[in-house]
């Protein structure tokens, strides 16, 4: 998916479903089943929250420091991964877990989605930047020719292949 509509759309609109299906927590029956069904579905959409698209964002914005600038990003997952549940565990002494689910998914929401939808941007070509900052020198014509790649031809007698 990230590929083929780009990671900015895949984080928003699987930040929201996110957000929505741990609000939803507040609504769900006594039966076990609901409970299998929320769990499935969150991890289902949490793929699209992961790493991996932002590692895709951070890739295409960074050639030489991009092992610094994937570094410095799984610091945010590491910080994450520290402090979350510490709030997790408060929230849910405080509330109960229904609450604390909706209270993350209401923060998810409110915090994480309008940030990422005015500060993401897949690609360094929508600001007329290459990678690493540097000013788009090419004519957009001879950078479509670049991401084309090779035609079966050259490919067929490339050496590499």
């Amino acid at each position: 998916m990230i590929d083929r509509v780009g990671a900015r759309r895949v984080i928003l609109i699987g930040t929201a479903i996110f957000a929505l299906i741990l609000l939803s927590c507040e609504m769900l029956g006594s039966r076990i089943a609901f409970l299998y069904v929320f769990y499935v579905s969150l991890g289902l959409v949490s793929g699209s929250t992961s790493p991996v698209p932002y590692g895709v964002v951070v890739s295409h914005w960074f050639d030489r420091r991009r092992g610094l600038a994937l570094g410095l990003m799984a610091i945010g997952l590491g910080l994450g991964a520290i402090f979350m549940p510490l709030l997790a565990q408060r929230l849910i002494a405080t509330f109960g877990w229904r609450t604390a689910y909706a209270t993350l998914g209401s923060a998810a929401l409110l915090i994480s989605l309008p940030v990422v939808a005015a500060c993401l941007l897949d690609d360094p070509k929508q600001k007329g930047l290459q990678p690493d900052g540097c000013v788009l020198a090419q004519t957009p014509e001879q950078d479509a020719k670049r991401d084309e790649g090779l035609s079966w031809h050259e490919t067929w007698h490339h050496p590499t292949f």
